[in-house]
C-alpha cells in the first residue's frame, strides 16, 4: 500500500507536503532545501528532499496556492542545489598581508563575478501524458475531488487536484493507495479554504535516479503572497527539521527575511580559527547554539522551538571570496525561474525547528537591506592576528603584525629599522589566495 506524506512545497498558502509511507513502514523529511524565485507576484518554487523509507510506500502530497497546469510543473538539475550550496555556504579562507591588505593578482582572477559561474546544463526530463492509465483521474464519487491535471514526469505520476472538503480529499488519497498522516486532517481543513490546489504524486522506484534524492521538483504559479508553507511539511518531520531556503529576488529588494519567526543570532563569522581547529565540527556546534535545538533528533531532550538566520546575502554582481565553484550564471538562474535581465539578490535562510513549534507558515519580506552577509572564517595566520579577532574570544597579549615589503628589505639589508605596518587602503573583499569549502553533510549534522 502507498502511503501520504505531506511534504514541504507550495507556494503562498502551502509550501511542501509531508511524506506518507504504508503499513508499519514510516517516511519522515529530514533535511529539505527550498529555492523561492519571486518576481512580479509569480513563485518559481524547486524543492529537493532526503527522505527515509521504502520508495514501494512513498507518496507526496504539495498544497499550491492557485491553478496550475501540466506546463507549471517541471523536474530540473540536480547540480542546480549543488552550485547554490557551493557558491553560499559558510567559508574558511586563507589570507596573506598582501591578500588583506591589497589585490593581488591570484585574487583578482579568482573573483569572476556575476556569470562567472559555468552552467550546470538544462533541465532534460521526459513528459509523458498517460490520462487513462489510473482509474484515479476520473476522482472518487461524491468525493468532491476534481482532478484538474493529470501526466506523467520524470518519476512522478501527478494529479493536480481540487478538493471541497477534506473528507473528500482523505476519501480520494485513500482510494489511491495513500495513507495520510495523523494530524493531516486539521492542516487539509485549513488549506482547502483558501481554495488551494494539491499537487499528489506517487513514485515509480524503477525510474528514480539517486536512492537517497528525488528528483528536484519546480513549480510555477501566481500569488500575491510571499510566504511558504511548511506546516503539512512539519507533519512528516523526524522530530526536527533543518532547512535551507535560498530566495532570488530583485536586486533593490535586498535581503529576505521572515517576519514570524524568531530570527537568532548567526554564529559569529569574519573571525580567525585556531590552529588544526576543524571548521564544520565548530560552525556545527556554534549553529547548534544559534538556534538552539540539536541537528539530531535524539538529542532534542524535550526541547521545542523554532528560529532562523540569515547564512549569506549577497547581490549578483561579486562575490567575496568566490569559492571554486563561481557565482551564479544568468543560464542557471534562468532555470530556478528567475529572469536574471536585471541582477538578482541571493539570500540564504537556515531554519530549524521541531513540529509542534510549526504554527503558521512562513511569512517572508525584502528587506530593502543590500549590505553584504556571508559566514567567513579566517585560517589562523600570525601576521593577521592584529587584523582579525580569534573565533575562541581569546585576545592575545603580543598579537602578530603585517609589516610591510619595505621593512623586510630594509631589515635584509641588515638596517636596524621600526616596524613599518601595511597601510590598510586596500581592504579585503575578494581576495583569498586559497578558499576551502565545507562539506554539504557537515553543515547539518556533527561530525562524531
Amino acid at each position: 500500500m502507498l502511503s501520504l506524506v505531506l511534504s514541504l512545497l507550495s507556494p503562498a498558502q502551502a509550501f511542501c507536503g509531508t511524506y506518507v509511507s504504508g503499513s508499519a513502514v514510516t517516511l519522515t523529511n529530514k533535511a529539505s532545501v527550498i529555492v523561492m524565485a519571486r518576481q512580479e507576484g509569480r513563485t518559481t518554487l524547486s524543492m529537493r528532499n532526503d527522505f527515509v523509507g521504502d520508495l514501494n510506500d512513498f507518496g507526496l502530497v504539495i498544497p499550491i496556492p492557485s491553478s496550475i497546469t501540466e506546463d507549471d510543473v517541471r523536474v530540473i538539475s540536480s547540480g542546480l542545489f549543488d552550485k547554490l550550496e557551493g557558491y553560499t555556504q559558510p567559508r574558511e579562507a586563507a589570507y596573506t598581508c598582501d591578500d588583506w591588505f591589497g589585490i593581488s593578482e591570484a585574487a583578482q582572477a579568482a573573483d569572476t563575478g556575476f556569470g562567472g559561474g559555468s552552467s550546470s546544463g538544462g533541465c532534460s526530463f521526459s513528459l509523458n501524458h498517460n490520462l487513462e492509465s489510473d482509474t484515479a483521474s476520473e476522482g472518487v464519487p461524491d468525493s468532491g475531488v476534481v482532478v484538474e491535471e493529470q501526466f506523467d514526469l520524470a518519476e512522478y505520476s501527478v494529479w493536480v487536484l481540487r478538493a471541497a472538503g477534506s473528507e473528500g480529499l482523505l476519501a480520494w488519497l485513500d482510494s489511491n493507495g495513500f495513507v495520510v498522516p495523523e494530524g493531516a486532517q486539521p492542516v487539509f481543513d485549513s488549506y482547502i479554504e483558501e481554495d488551494v490546489r494539491f499537487l499528489a504524486l506517487k513514485i515509480d522506484p524503477a525510474r528514480v535516479a539517486d536512492p537517497t534524492w528525488l528528483s528536484p521538483l519546480q513549480v510555477s504559479y501566481e500569488d500575491a503572497a510571499f510566504q511558504l508553507p511548511i506546516r503539512m511539511g512539519a507533519i512528516s518531520s523526524a522530530g526536527v527539521q533543518d532547512l535551507v531556503v535560498y530566495t532570488l529576488t530583485d536586486p533593490t529588494d535586498g535581503r529576505v527575511g521572515i517576519s514570524n519567526y524568531r530570527e537568532a543570532t548567526p554564529p559569529v563569522a569574519e573571525c580567525m580559527l585556531d590552529e588544526g581547529q576543524d571548521l564544520p565540527t565548530w560552525y556545527a556546534e556554534k549553529l547548534e547554539e544559534s538556534l538552539g535545538l540539536p541537528a539530531e533528533p535524539d538529542q532534542l531532550a524535550g526541547q521545542s522551538g523554532f528560529a532562523w538566520i540569515t547564512e549569506y546575502g549577497w547581490g549578483s554582481g561579486a562575490c567575496d571570496p568566490c569559492t571554486s565553484v563561481g557565482p551564479l550564471s544568468t543560464t542557471e538562474v534562468d532555470q530556478l525561474g528567475f529572469d536574471a535581465h536585471y541582477g538578482f539578490y541571493v539570500s540564504r535562510l537556515h531554519l530549524r525547528y521541531t513540529p509542534e513549534a510549526v504554527t503558521q507558515d512562513l511569512m517572508l519580506y525584502p528587506s530593502g537591506s543590500t549590505d553584504n552577509v556571508q559566514q567567513r572564517y579566517i585560517q589562523r595566520s600570525w601576521a593577521l592576528e592584529s587584523e582579525v579577532p580569534l573565533c575562541s574570544g581569546e585576545v592575545l597579549t603580543e598579537p602578530g603584525q603585517c609589516y610591510s615589503s619595505e621593512y623586510w628589505l630594509r631589515r635584509a639589508t641588515g638596517e636596524t629599522v621600526e616596524p613599518i605596518r601595511y597601510s590598510s587602503t586596500g581592504g579585503c573583499g575578494g581576495n583569498a589566495a586559497i578558499l576551502l569549502l565545507l562539506p554539504a553533510a557537515a553543515m547539518l549534522r556533527r561530525r562524531r
